[in-house]
């Protein structure tokens, strides 16, 4: 058995720090990762994906249409991913957009909604997690929120890591803000639970 979980968005966003959670919390826990990092032109706001395997697998890239689950922390780059989706992915967008729209352009289609439809994922989310964060006083949360998201909608990641051992970790790695973080990711796994089905 095992869990494919794609990562994307922009430089700056905290997918790196999402990576070194989930891999950090799976070695605690005795469980065969992989992580694998694109950061591309990360500095400059670039984008950014980063491929976790857990379980047994052996290869550090996630096989095209076999993703669990994908997490977009930025809505222009779920474009360029599309095709690691299946109708049994679990999705989680953030509407926020930072990046130059070139997916989109590049795809042909800015309509990022059908692009989504035609490969049928059945549990699929877009959230404001701006405004969401913004009423809860902490808009730099926004990874571990949507996280959190990602881990209350899809049960089988919880099979792998217990939502306790991902936010025991966040707590520990997190030397800043590590509190807000864990209420964020608790909150996020609120919200997911209740988009569960």
């Amino acid at each position: 058995m095992h869990y494919n979980l794609l990562i994307c968005g922009v430089g700056g966003q905290g997918i790196l720090t999402l990576s070194e959670i989930l891999g950090r919390a799976a070695v605690v826990n005795g469980l065969k990762a992989i992580v694998t990092v694109d950061r591309g032109l990360a500095q400059r706001g670039g984008s950014v994906k980063a491929h976790i395997r857990l379980g047994e697998v052996y290869s550090p890239m996630i096989p095209k249409y076999t993703a669990h689950g994908l997490l977009s922390l930025e809505i222009q780059e779920t474009f360029g991913y599309v095709d690691y989706l299946n109708e049994d992915t679990t999705v989680v967008v953030s509407s926020t957009r930072l990046s130059s729209g070139l997916k989109a352009e590049a795809g042909g289609n800015p309509d990022w909604g059908r692009e989504l439809h035609q490969h049928r994922p059945r549990r699929t989310l877009v959230l404001d997690s701006e405004a969401i964060l913004g009423v809860e006083g902490f808009p730099g949360g926004q990874n571990t929120y949507l996280l959190g998201v990602l881990c209350g909608m899809d049960v089988r990641l919880a099979e792998f890591l217990p939502a306790e051992a991902i936010s025991t970790t966040i707590e520990s790695l997190l030397k800043r803000n590590a509190r807000e973080n864990r209420k964020l990711f608790r909150r996020g796994l609120e919200q997911g639970g209740s988009n569960r089905g």
